[in-house]
């Protein structure tokens, strides 16, 4: 999926396959540290899951990977997660 924001452009894979990729219930993953560090964020792709669109993230540090939903509002809209998940890619550094 390409997204454009604000002059720059991303690339996210697109992961059919989610059911293995853990879901989190905030912005972390298991070993905690990409917990709460916006810089850390490693969102690398997307899924189409049964509950809305949801970012892929990948943890720099133990490399797993783990789901979540980057908007309240667009999690069943393909533009507002593109706009949502534009945001983060475009604060967080890419």
């Amino acid at each position: 999926m390409k997204i454009e924001f604000a002059g720059d452009t991303f690339i996210l894979k697109h992961f059919a396959q989610y059911e293995h990729i853990r879901k989190s219930t905030d912005f972390n993953c298991a070993c905690g540290y990409s917990c709460y560090r916006m810089n850390c964020f490693n969102m690398i792709g997307y899924a189409s899951t049964n509950q809305g669109y949801m970012a892929v993230f990948e943890c720099e540090e133990c490399k797993e990977l783990y789901r979540h939903h980057v908007g309240s509002n667009s999690r069943y809209s393909l533009d507002g997660f593109k706009q949502d998940a534009g945001l983060c890619l475009h604060l967080c550094g890419g």
